[in-house]
C-alpha cells in the first residue's frame, strides 16, 4: 500500500497535467479562473486524504494568494514581450501549459508539505518562509515529476 506522501504525489501529478490543459484555453480570464479551478479541487484532494476539512470559498483566496507573483510574471513579461515582437506570439502560447503545469504542481508540493506537518487549511500562512521554501522545490521537483514534458 503506498505511503500518504506517495498518493500525494500522484495526485499532484495528476491534476499538474489537467493545469497544462488549462493553460492552452486562448483567453486568459477564463484560462486563469479554469486553472485556479484546478488547482482548489486539487487542493480538496489532498486534504481529503490527509483528513483535513476543506472549504473551497478560502481554499480559493489561498491559491490566488500563493500565485499572485507568479501570475505577474508569466502573464505580464510574456504579454509585453509578445505585444512588441508579434513574431513571439507563439512563444507565449507554448508556455502557459508549461507554466500552468509547474505552478499546480508547485501549489500541490505546497499543501502536502503542510498537511505532512499536521497543518490544516485554517492555520496555513502564505507569508510562512517554509511556504516559500516549499513551492521553490516544487518548481524544481515538477520537470522530474513527469508531469511536464521533457525535450527529447
Amino acid at each position: 500500500m503506498p505511503s500518504k506522501a506517495a498518493e500525494a504525489l500522484a495526485i499532484t501529478r495528476k491534476y499538474a497535467v489537467y493545469g497544462a490543459g488549462a493553460g492552452l484555453i486562448p483567453i486568459l480570464p477564463v484560462e486563469m479562473a479554469v486553472t485556479i479551478g484546478v488547482q482548489v479541487k486539487m487542493i480538496a484532494e489532498l486534504a481529503k486524504l490527509y483528513g483535513v476539512s476543506f472549504e473551497e470559498s478560502r481554499t480559493k483566496v489561498l491559491v490566488i494568494g500563493l500565485i499572485g507573483g507568479f501570475t505577474a510574471f508569466s502573464h505580464g513579461v510574456p504579454g509585453y514581450v509578445a505585444s512588441r515582437f508579434r513574431w513571439l506570439g507563439p512563444v507565449g502560447v507554448l508556455l502557459k501549459p508549461i507554466y500552468a503545469t509547474v505552478v499546480t504542481y508547485a501549489i500541490g508540493n505546497v499543501f502536502i508539505t503542510h498537511f505532512e506537518l499536521g497543518g490544516t487549511l485554517e492555520n496555513f500562512n502564505p507569508a510562512d518562509p517554509a511556504v516559500a521554501r516549499a513551492m521553490r522545490e516544487g518548481v524544481k521537483a515538477a520537470p522530474q515529476s513527469g508531469a511536464v514534458a521533457q525535450p527529447a
